[in-house]
């Protein structure tokens, strides 16, 4: 497929240059606000992710006889060609070898709060993760105990944190606590692998989500069966925790060490469907391959059943990150919504809202299935190569208004503008109906797009969204 004709002028495109280029490889160069860059990599972390990526290679080999077995079961196939209808004409091998395929475009997403509310002398509240305020004066994506080394984020010992990347992932433990930032700036930047097609990743951890550029960190990524602070948290017994997620601890804990790259990942594939105590590989087949984003439906609880990919190197800006997505009910309309849109206007990034699940639902009503299928691309950062139509401009400006009102009169809270789900939704619903086609997308699919580097998703007309900063 094409991409789709661009009539829109934008913002910033970032060139790659034979001078940038070099940039990129030898390490440090400067970010635009005149801070320096660190490197893209380390020794230690490339040595690392050498040595996990040559077992990968064989255990990815030594279990695919035991995965092609799982799709061969009685019904599985059935269930995926329910949505993927030429699942029944498969065999097993061109079903997995079709699956994996999507898995090498799917996004990898690492959620975040867009602010974190203050103190009244200034200090953060809760400050666990990256916000935009930092983002906006960073050169790249810092890790969580670079934050921490950094004062931005609270100086507590997260134990399941370190546990996973000491105790799983290898990487060498701190000599000091709170950790130096030499040492900090060895940890990994966690994300969860969109093989669900969700419309943004795990709100638990924020209802902003960084989309990172996968051109530029996949060679740098160490993946896991399931989430590694689901690890620690269901399966260390030693941390007496007082919740654990439904997963078979014995099989995780003797297959600690299965730790895959984007390239070698049959174990994965196959300890996730064993670690949950439902059918997650045929789910998951069956939400990447079908024929309609959205289908089937899942409850908000399931979108934890993701495997885990982490970054062990420098996220720089612009080019680490492909796009943003932002919660529509958190931030549309909001302050926090302009720092959104200011920090994407800063770096050249695709700004896309997302109507995403109901927190609170989330928790007290698991049962509830969502499509999560809302992704509205924002036509006023001109930052894409859709074709803007005035009526979307119109839209978007009328509704920011509109939930700038509703914000004004609803809010409660530490930032004084908050508003239900439901009423978001609602607001959601009128926008949708207002936009074109042009600007309402769909995650990206494999071989769709001719430019897969720059492609950022699928509008309803069927062409390439693309981001221009990444031609």
């Amino acid at each position: 497929m094409l991409l789709a004709a661009s009539l829109c002028s934008f913002l910033f495109i970032f060139v790659a240059s034979e001078e940038n280029k070099g940039k990129y490889e030898s390490g440090i160069s400067k970010g635009t606000r005149g801070g320096a860059r660190p490197p893209k990599q380390s020794e230690f972390q490339k040595k690392l992710v050498e040595f996990w990526r040559e077992k990968a290679k064989i255990r990815s080999e030594e279990s695919f006889d035991e995965l092609i077995k799982v799709i061969e079961k009685p019904g599985f196939r059935e269930y995926v060609g329910r949505f993927y209808p030429p699942a029944l004409r498969m065999d097993a091998a061109a079903l997995l070898e079709k699956y994996v395929e999507e898995l090498k475009v799917s996004e990898f997403v690492h959620n975040f709060p867009a602010i974190h509310p203050k103190t009244q002398i200034g200090h953060s509240v809760g400050f666990t993760d990256m916000s935009v305020e930092v983002g906006l004066n960073s050169t790249y994506f810092e890790n969580l105990w670079e934050l921490v080394a950094l004062g931005y984020r609270n100086r507590s010992d997260n134990s399941i944190t370190n546990g996973a990347e000491v105790g799983i992932m290898k990487f060498t433990n701190f000599t000091t606590f709170p950790p130096n930032f030499r040492e900090s700036s060895q940890r990994p930047v966690y994300t969860a692998v969109n093989t669900l097609k969700i419309d943004m990743g795990n709100i638990d951890f924020g209802n902003l989500s960084a989309v990172f550029n996968r051109e530029f960190s996949d060679n740098m990524t160490l993946m896991f069966m399931i989430d590694t602070g689901i690890i620690e948290f269901s399966c260390n017994k030693s941390l007496l925790r007082n919740f654990s997620f439904p997963v078979d601890c014995e099989y995780v804990l003797n297959h600690i060490t299965d730790v895959g790259t984007p390239e070698y990942f049959n174990h994965l594939l196959l300890g996730n469907q064993r670690t949950w105590a439902t059918q997650t590989l045929q789910d998951h087949m069956a939400r990447t391959l079908a024929s309609k984003w959205g289908e089937p439906r899942l409850s908000s609880t399931r979108i934890v059943t993701y495997l885990e990919a982490d970054i062990a190197g420098a996220l720089w800006y612009p080019e680490g990150i492909k796009f943003l997505l932002a919660s529509f009910p958190a931030y549309f309309g909001s302050s926090a919504g302009h720092l959104i849109r200011k920090w994407c206007q800063q770096r050249g990034w695709a700004l896309i809202w997302v109507l995403g699940a109901d927190w609170n639902e989330k928790h007290h009503k698991p049962s509830l299935k969502y499509g999560f299928n809302g992704r509205i691309v924002d036509p006023l950062l001109k930052t894409t190569n859709v074709t803007c139509h005035p009526t979307d401009e119109a839209a978007f400006k009328i509704t920011w208004e509109l939930m700038e009102e509703l914000r004004g009169k609803e809010g409660k809270g530490d930032t004084g503008e908050d508003i239900s789900y439901q009423q978001g939704a609602e607001v959601w619903g009128q926008l949708a109906d207002m936009v074109s086609a042009d600007i309402q997308v769909e995650p990206l699919r494999a071989n769709r797009c001719e430019n897969i580097a720059a492609a950022i998703g699928l509008n309803l007309l069927g062409d390439c969204v693309a981001s221009l900063n990444l031609f």
